[in-house]
């Protein structure tokens, strides 16, 4: 961490983003956003992926729960 302030001061002290024409990030937000719905037109996209992850976790512990139980 300590390496990365060192490198961004060294960097805009020398303007280094003017000189090679390179586009620097600007403000970053420091608060959340406001809070909101989530957008359903992701689910389409993410759901079949969300739901092989979730039956994959599902077997992976049951079979952890059978293999280890004292019992």
């Amino acid at each position: 961490m300590m390496f990365q302030n060192v490198v961004i001061t060294a960097t805009n002290y020398a303007e280094l983003s003017r000189r090679h024409d390179v586009r620097v990030v600007g403000n970053i937000p420091t608060e959340f956003p406001p809070p909101s719905l989530p957008r359903f037109y992701l689910i389409r996209h993410i759901g079949l992926n969300a739901a092989a992850i979730a039956i994959t976790a599902i077997a992976l512990s049951r079979r952890r729960k059978k293999k280890h139980t004292v019992f």
